[in-house]
């Protein structure tokens, strides 16, 4: 739980190895969630000793009723990676609602190592899942997930917002019913 910690106290970056933040405004706003909610700091501690590789980024389509949704990408040399996709529209702290969802997602996979393809991903989720009926592919959600995404909320209603949370607070409200969840594209 050190590494927690570190994370925590901002002294260990989020784009070490296993969380990978390929947008800089959105790598500032989780680094902030991380210092103010227990629950994304637990997850991102969790993925950091896993052999999960994690890149994150926003999805600047149009929103499609899903805040956010992970994807599994390969297997390669004993790592696995996957990509979580967050809402651009959303307000900040719905994104940061939206990471801890996706992040107990990755959390989920990173503690199936069966884990290695689209394939064994859907399988997964069909067994710990709900799945979702309606839109382009074949989805799932989880009570996990769920619960991480509202105690963050309450978390994160706690702490005092900060500057990197308001920066950029886009007035499109979240997206009625939209919800964080794993979409397995292979099953359309």
């Amino acid at each position: 739980m050190a590494l927690g910690w570190l994370l925590v106290a901002g002294l260990l970056p989020l784009g070490s190895p296993h969380v990978r933040v390929n947008a800089p405004e959105l790598s500032a706003l989780l680094q902030d969630g991380v210092r103010r909610s227990n629950t994304l700091a637990a997850r991102v501690a969790r993925l950091e000793t896993s052999d999960l590789v994690v890149h994150i980024d926003y999805d600047r389509g149009p929103i499609r009723g899903i805040g956010g949704y992970v994807t599994f990408v390969t297997a390669s040399g004993g790592w696995r990676y996957v990509r979580i996709r967050i809402q651009w529209e959303l307000s900040r702290p719905a994104q940061l609602a939206m990471l801890a969802h996706e992040l107990q997602h990755a959390v989920e996979i990173a503690d199936a190592p069966e884990v290695t393809d689209e394939a064994s991903l859907a399988v997964l989720y069909s067994r710990i899942g709900l799945e979702r009926r309606g839109g382009a592919c074949r989805s799932f959600e989880t009570r996990a997930a769920m619960a991480s995404e509202d105690q963050a909320i309450r978390e994160l209603r706690l702490a005092p917002p900060t500057r990197v949370e308001a920066a950029r607070d886009a007035p499109t409200p979240r997206h009625p019913g939209a919800k964080g969840t794993f979409s397995a594209r292979n099953v359309h």
